[in-house]
């Protein structure tokens, strides 16, 4: 039996829905960073890293912003906000030289999580004065 001829609005559609197919199939392909779909978290820790300091620093605030950011393992004296949340703010007490400060377990560490610092100060022993926090640098690393 014969089929009967389509229509070219029939056929224009028929060739819309395959390319529509094609295209969303390419796209759901493209999702992951092999091809292989979304990554799988990779908990554990990062180390809050001073990559910069100026002489005599007493105190630095930081601010770790991501999602779940756990509990400071500190080097120096350490004050944190409520581990956990997408935002923990550490207070550093002491002497601050560039190199690894703190350790914070988080539940993905292939998300960017961001360190910077929110205010600093020089000095010891109850006698504090103000510094720029741009004069210091933090960063996070696996």
């Amino acid at each position: 039996m014969k089929r009967a001829a389509r229509s070219p609005a029939v056929r224009s559609r028929a060739r819309g829905m395959r390319s529509l197919a094609l295209a969303a199939s390419l796209a759901i392909t493209g999702c992951g960073s092999d091809g292989t779909g979304p990554q799988a978290p990779d908990p554990g820790p990062l180390r809050l890293m001073v990559t910069q300091a100026s002489a005599g620093a007493g105190g630095l605030l930081v601010e770790i912003s991501g999602p779940g950011v756990g509990t400071a393992t500190p080097s120096y004296r350490v004050w944190q906000t409520e581990p956990g949340s997408s935002r923990t703010v550490l207070f550093l007490k002491g002497a601050v030289q560039p190199g690894p400060v703190a350790q914070l377990d988080v539940p993905d560490r292939n998300v960017a999580y961001v360190a910077r610092v929110l205010d600093a100060s020089a000095g010891a022993g109850g006698h504090y004065e103000r510094q720029s926090p741009s004069d210091f640098g933090v960063e996070l690393r696996r």
